[in-house]
């Protein structure tokens, strides 16, 4: 099975994360600390320079100890090539808050519904009833949780600066 190189449609964007064995040779430095490579489909389009997609890479690494992959190397790629107007702290940020909101979903779908048991609402006025109630169950829940926490002095996670890599 060959693989070809993907194709957005005009005007379409992207910001993902990469392997560590996805090879990414620098081809541009950009002033931000993040660089321009191209991703080949294969390794021998690769050797031979054939059908690769002009990226940005962004390299990070977490400071906080606290947080997961914390000193490990994390790489971003993105179609947003313009370091200027779209800064490499800006897309991490971005990118981490987006995985909130997935986890928030996840949890959502995990713990509070019912296994098996889909939207009780049969029309799109009851749909979004009954999310933005599941939504508001899940806020009460953690801010409950934030209370609870801040009652025993245990330390929460900072949010400010944890980033360190890409931004000098």
């Amino acid at each position: 099975m060959k693989c070809s190189a993907p194709r957005l449609p005009q005007g379409r964007t992207y910001l993902g994360r990469v392997p560590a064995n996805v090879i990414l040779t620098p081809v541009r430095c950009l002033a931000d600390g993040s660089f321009l490579a191209y991703v080949y489909p294969s390794s021998k389009a690769r050797r031979q320079r054939r059908n690769g997609i002009l990226v940005r890479v962004i390299e990070y690494t977490f400071d906080d100890p606290q947080r997961p992959g914390y000193g490990e190397p994390h790489r971003l790629i993105t179609s947003l090539l313009d370091a200027e107007r779209y800064p490499a702290r800006e897309l991490i940020v971005g990118y981490h808050e987006r995985w909130e909101i997935e986890i928030t979903l996840d949890e959502l779908d995990t713990h509070q519904h019912l296994p098996g048991r889909p939207l009780r609402s049969h029309n799109p006025v009851g749909v979004r009833q009954e999310l933005y109630g599941w939504l508001l169950a899940h806020f009460v829940i953690r801010v409950l949780m934030h209370e609870a926490a801040l009652s025993v002095d245990i330390a929460l996670k900072p949010t400010g600066d944890i980033i360190s890599g890409c931004c000098a």
